[in-house]
C-alpha cells in the first residue's frame, strides 16, 4: 500500500512542468539562435545580391565591348564622339558612357550621356521607337542605342556607367546598379556609388589629364561589401548613399592593378 502511494507521488513529480527560470532560459536560447539565423540569412542575401550585380557588370562589359567591335567593323567610331551630337569642345580618345535601360528599352525620361572629360553630349530619345527618326542626331543616337541594347537581354534593367578607351578600342571598366532611380536621384550621381576614379596612362602618355580621369573602380569584393553597408572604406571614403544598394563593378581594381599592359595612376 505504502509503496503504491510513493509510486504515485514520484509519477506526479516527474510530470511537473518547467519552472519560470527554465522557460526564460529556453526563450533566451531560442532568441540567440534566431538572431544568429537572421545574421547568416542577411549575409547570404547580401552576398547573393552583390554577386548578381558583379555578374551584371561583367555582362555589360562584354556587351559594350561587342558594341565597340560592331562600330569598328562598320567604321562608325563617331557614334561615341560627343561633338557629333552638337556638343562643343574637342573630342579626345577617351569617353565615358552612362545610360539607363528599363526592361531592354532606353527612354527619353533617362539621359544617355557621352563624356570625354571636357565635352558632354546629353541625349534623350526613346529606343526602340516605332516612329522614324527626324534628325541626323537622332539617327546616330538610335544606331548607338541599338549597338548597346542588342547585346543585352530583353528584360535587362539598370544603370550603367562604362569607361571606354578609344585609343585601344576597349572597355576599361563598368559600374552597374539595378536601382537606377537611386543613382539618378543622388546629389552627385554615380560618384556617390564609386569608391575610386582613376586616370589611365598608356605607357608614358596620358590619354587624358589627371583632372579628367574618370575610370571607375572598386578595390575588391571586401570593399564592395563595405559600400553595401554604407560604412567608410579603409581609405576613409564614405559612400552613405550606396548603403543597401547592390552595385556591381567589373573588373575589380585588385584584379588589374598589376597589369603589365595598362597602368593606372
Amino acid at each position: 500500500m505504502d509503496s503504491n502511494k510513493n509510486c504515485g507521488k514520484s509519477s506526479a513529480k516527474s510530470l511537473k512542468g518547467f519552472t519560470v527560470i527554465e522557460l526564460l532560459i529556453v526563450i533566451a536560447i531560442l532568441a540567440i539562435l534566431a538572431g544568429m539565423i537572421s545574421i547568416v540569412t542577411t549575409g547570404l542575401v547580401r552576398d547573393s545580391r552583390l554577386e548578381t550585380a558583379r555578374d551584371k557588370a561583367q555582362t555589360v562589359y562584354t556587351s559594350v565591348q561587342n558594341a565597340l567591335i560592331q562600330m569598328e567593323i562598320k567604321q562608325e567610331s563617331e557614334l561615341l564622339d560627343p561633338t557629333t551630337y552638337g556638343a562643343g569642345g574637342t573630342f579626345s580618345k577617351y569617353v565615358t558612357l552612362s545610360f539607363v535601360i528599363d526592361n531592354g528599352v532606353m527612354t527619353k525620361s533617362h539621359d544617355l550621356v557621352i563624356n570625354d572629360g571636357s565635352t558632354t553630349a546629353t541625349l534623350a530619345y526613346d529606343y526602340p521607337n516605332a516612329t522614324s527618326a527626324t534628325t541626323d542626331t537622332e539617327k546616330k543616337f538610335r544606331k548607338l542605342a541599338k549597338y548597346l541594347t542588342d547585346n543585352l537581354a530583353m528584360d535587362f534593367t539598370g544603370y550603367v556607367y562604362a569607361a571606354v578607351d578609344m585609343e585601344d578600342w576597349v572597355v576599361d571598366s563598368v559600374v552597374f546598379a539595378e536601382d537606377y532611380e537611386k543613382v539618378e536621384s543622388s546629389a552627385n550621381g554615380i560618384t556617390d556609388f564609386v569608391p575610386m576614379f582613376k586616370t589611365k596612362s598608356s605607357g608614358s602618355t596620358n590619354i587624358m589629364a589627371a583632372s579628367n580621369g574618370r575610370i571607375p573602380f572598386c578595390e575588391s569584393i571586401y570593399a564592395q561589401k563595405r559600400i553595401y553597408s554604407g560604412k567608410a572604406l579603409d581609405d576613409g571614403t564614405f559612400l552613405g548613399n550606396a548603403a543597401g544598394t547592390a552595385i556591381g563593378y567589373y573588373p575589380l581594381y585588385a584584379d588589374i592593378q598589376n597589369s603589365t599592359t595598362v597602368s593606372y595612376t
